[in-house]
């Protein structure tokens, strides 16, 4: 978009204009120019006050009409290459009420060779000064279509894309009737042009800040979900009678329950974070000391099965030794291995349970 200025070239003053067409102010009277910069500086200054771009253009539509047209609407392209109506501005509200139900029974047909959807697929602005009767048998459709047109009495027309990043996002319509004397001409299409930029801009600004807004609910959503999920995994984690804790691929704990903390004498601050091998398995049930290579824990990483160990010792934080069985499995996502879970039990709890066990079988088989 080109603002008020010096033309390089020519050293002429430029007024207003688009990338592809410019207005000098030699070739405006005073007044006429002096009414499209207040515009322009009038619809900046709306496109700038707020971020609900529908707002804002239901305002530049009331400056619009009937000032410079008497239908003045903007459509935009949805996800599927579809135009919308996003505007639709006339003096009279009821013949916008009248113009959308229209709409809502004939929308665009997006295969047309003119007019509206020529100008989404091209991007390339039209302009009609003089609409004849002709031209409105050659684009009537049936006899019920070209006796609305007839009816709206139409006089001159201007559809201008709106391109913001060399990305068409759809197009204004402007339209004036016998009601008024106007008929447009190159310098209105400068002007509309003009227009269209900083709207186009305004228009992409507002679904950026949309799009942004909706990955932030998303992602609210996503982890509300997750919590619940993290929430329900401990619920159950923690109601389970032995030890459990995951843990990352360098040995560092994740998450442990309320069991394996009591097994310990941790809390789960002082176990969160901390190497398992450091903390709880360093020494042998004999004393010697433990080293991470020799760990079966960590085979659980680099062959991606179960490990179980029937007889082996965890140290807790009074630094003393509990017997312990453990079961260890490596976590996989899209088939990567990325952790282990362990699952810890207590032999002294163990050996107990299956005494009990044979005690209550050797008295029932009496």
């Amino acid at each position: 978009m080109k603002k008020t200025g010096i033309h390089k070239k020519t050293g002429e003053e430029v007024i207003l204009g688009s990338a592809n067409r410019m207005v000098h102010a030699k070739d405006l009277s005073n007044q006429r120019a002096q009414e499209m910069i207040h515009f322009l500086a009038d619809a900046s200054n709306e496109l700038s006050k707020s971020l609900d771009f529908n707002i804002t253009l239901d305002k530049i539509a009331k400056l619009v009409v009937p000032k410079l047209a008497y239908w003045y609407s903007i459509d935009v392209l949805d996800e599927n290459n579809k135009l919308q109506l996003l505007t639709l501005e006339h003096k009279d509200p009821k013949k916008v009420i009248w113009a959308k139900k229209l709409r809502e029974r004939q929308p665009v047909d997006m295969s047309e060779k003119q007019g509206l959807p020529n100008v989404v697929r091209t991007g390339k602005s039209e302009l009609y000064k003089e609409i004849s009767d002709e031209m409105l048998v050659s684009s009537a459709k049936n006899k019920q279509q070209l006796r609305l047109l007839r009816k709206l009495d139409l006089t001159s027309v201007m559809i201008v894309p709106l391109i913001a990043r060399e990305k068409i996002l759809g197009a204004i319509s402007f339209i004036t009737t016998s009601e008024s004397d106007r008929h447009y001409d190159d310098i209105d299409l400068a002007f509309a042009e003009d227009l269209a930029c900083r709207i186009a801009m305004a228009i992409e600004n507002a679904q950026l800040l949309e799009n942004a807004r909706n990955e932030l609910r998303e992602r609210k959503v996503m982890q509300s979900e997750t919590k619940k999920l993290l929430q329900e995994r401990d619920a159950l984690l923690n109601s389970t009678s032995s030890g459990i804790f995951e843990a990352d691929m360098h040995g560092n704990c994740m998450f442990i329950n309320k069991t394996g903390l009591k097994m310990l004498g941790y809390t789960a601050n002082e176990v969160v974070g901390k190497n398992m091998h450091t903390l709880t398995h360093h020494h042998r049930v004999n004393g010697s000391a433990y080293l991470k290579k020799d760990c079966p824990l960590y085979s659980a990483y680099d062959i991606g099965h179960e490990v179980y160990i029937d007889n082996d010792a965890i140290w807790k934080k009074n630094n003393s030794m509990i017997p312990v069985e453990y079961r260890a499995n490596a976590i996989k996502v899209d088939g990567i291995i990325v952790g282990t879970v362990v699952g810890v039990y207590d032999n002294y709890l163990t050996q107990a349970r299956a005494q009990k066990k044979n005690e209550f079988l050797i008295i029932n088989s009496q």
